[in-house]
């Protein structure tokens, strides 16, 4: 029905613990959730064939933080071959 059946305070499975019952009896196809791995983890074995889409906003800032690791790598490597480049110029 696209209706919002259940929000709820808090970030652990207990959180969800009393409405298993109603997610059930609502034959529960489609879940939004941040991505926190104890609802994902809650989802998957209580609901094996419903489709999670995560907030957009985690999804986003998941990918963000993986991209700025790897230009910290990629910018100290870049650092090291520098330094090792002035080295071999100076006079």
């Amino acid at each position: 029905s696209g209706a919002v059946i259940h929000v709820e305070e808090g970030k652990g499975v207990s959180a969800l613990s009393g409405i298993l019952n109603k997610l059930k009896r609502s034959k529960l196809k489609i879940v939004t959730m941040d991505m926190v791995n104890a609802y994902y983890s809650w989802i998957n074995q209580e609901f094996p064939n419903t489709k999670i889409v995560f907030d957009h906003f985690h999804v986003i800032k998941l990918i963000n933080d993986k991209l700025n690791k790897v230009k910290r790598k990629v910018s100290a490597k870049l650092n090291i071959i520098k330094q090792k480049a002035a080295k071999g110029f100076a006079l």
